[in-house]
Order: C-alpha cells, then structure tokens, then sequence
C-alpha cells in the first residue's frame, strides 16, 4: 500500500499502514489537511493504540486526527473535558453548563453579604483568591456556606421567561 494513495474505509490497517504514517509529533494542523487516507489512519493508530472505526469518513476523520493534535499540543484534555468523555461513555447525556461557554480570562464579580467576590476563568476551572476550583458550585458553596447552582449564583442562567414577564 502506497501512503500517497487513498483507500477505502473498509480496507484492513496492517503494519505498512501505521508505519507509512508520519509521526504526530512532526506533523501540524494544516499538514492535516492534505494527508492521505493511509497516513490519517496511521495516526490514529499511534494515537489511539487501535484502528478507527469502519466506515468514519475522511473529513471526520481529518477533524478528529486535528483536534487531538491540537489537544496534545496544548498539553492534553482538561479535567472537565475528561469527566464528559467518561460520562458520554457510560451512556450518559452531557448538556451544556453555562460556565462551559466562558472563555479563558472572564472574571465573574459578585457581592455577598457586604463582600465582593471575583472569581477568574481559566481553562482547567475557576480561580478564587489564588487556589483553582471544578466548578462554580463548589465556589458558592464555599462562600455562602450552602449548596448553591454555581451559575446561577454568579448570575449566568437565563431568567425564566415567566419570571421575567411578571
């Protein structure tokens, strides 16, 4: 098999396959782009440890190939990414948090009880007066003494539609 040459998804992954691939360290994003079916699953297979499922078409498999280059570059998943993974593969539904769609360095500024807390995004979590929490929950409850939903004690859900009529 040549790596210069494209082939079907159901055509078996032996030695030749994995060994024409170029090695995921010496490869960037856009090199991504203009690889051969062969090297692609080449670098899956160095990657993962086995060959991608049967049948993943070469644009998801692009995709997927660049993202875990990219994740490995900026060394690895984060915490909370890891615990989605191993909720979806246990089956479970995962649903956007609020907190999911702040990006890195949004500050998020609340007053309690006559204090102001600050609290900074960051991408393994949240960073309140120098130590780095999972979640905002864990934050409220830490400030207030109480279970609280983290977002919406900083104000990040939506009001109800019905409450905001009234």
């Amino acid at each position: 098999m040549n790596a210069n040459t494209d082939f079907t998804p159901n055509e078996p992954i032996n030695a030749s396959t994995v060994s024409e691939s170029p090695k995921l360290k010496s490869i960037n994003t856009e090199q991504i782009d203009t690889l051969p079916r062969a090297a692609l699953i080449g670098l899956w297979v160095e990657h993962h440890g086995r060959p991608p499922p049967k049948n993943l078409s070469l644009p998801i498999l692009r995709a997927s190939m660049a993202f875990e280059l990219q994740a490995k570059r900026s060394g690895g998943y984060s915490k909370r990414m890891v615990k989605e993974f191993e909720s979806i593969a246990r089956g479970k539904a995962v649903t956007p948090r609020p907190e999911a769609q702040l990006q890195v360095g949004t500050r998020l500024v609340r007053e309690w009880r006559g204090r102001t807390w600050t609290v900074e995004v960051v991408e393994d979590g949240f960073v309140m007066n120098g130590k780095t929490f999972d979640s905002l929950s864990a934050i409220a409850k830490l400030i207030t003494g109480a279970h609280w939903s983290g977002p919406r004690f900083f104000g990040l859900n939506k009001p109800d539609k019905e409450a905001s009529d009234a």
